[in-house]
């Protein structure tokens, strides 16, 4: 099987999750140095970093104030490839509608 490339977002100190380990090599983003992350970003801002077969990221949407929230779903839409999967666990429930009209319509328009 080849090996995707998995981009981590809000990695903390957090290993590459359990259901990707064998399918998918590991990219860390985090705002902190201190996690010691491949990619020094905020999620909201990335940068220049390539495209990613799959994102994961666990409790860290919620960190962000809402402008922050859509400018990183923006940038998730921009950095995964078309047939990616994208993968988020936060707490605020009220945010899946946003998640699924947020990726549909950006999806068709691309």
């Amino acid at each position: 099987m080849k090996e995707g490339l998995l981009l981590h977002v809000g990695c903390g100190g957090d290993p590459i999750p359990e259901w990707a380990v064998g399918r998918y090599k590991e990219v860390r983003l985090d705002i902190s140095p201190n996690n010691q992350p491949d990619i020094l970003a905020s999620m909201a801002d990335m940068g220049d970093i390539g495209t990613y077969d799959a994102i994961h990221c666990s409790h860290a949407l919620e960190h962000l104030v809402p402008h922050e929230g859509d400018a990183a779903l923006r940038e998730f839409v921009r950095v995964l490839n078309l047939k990616g999967l994208p993968l988020f666990l936060f707490l605020i429930l009220k945010m899946s509608g946003l998640l699924k009209n947020h990726f549909t319509s950006h999806r068709v328009g691309q």
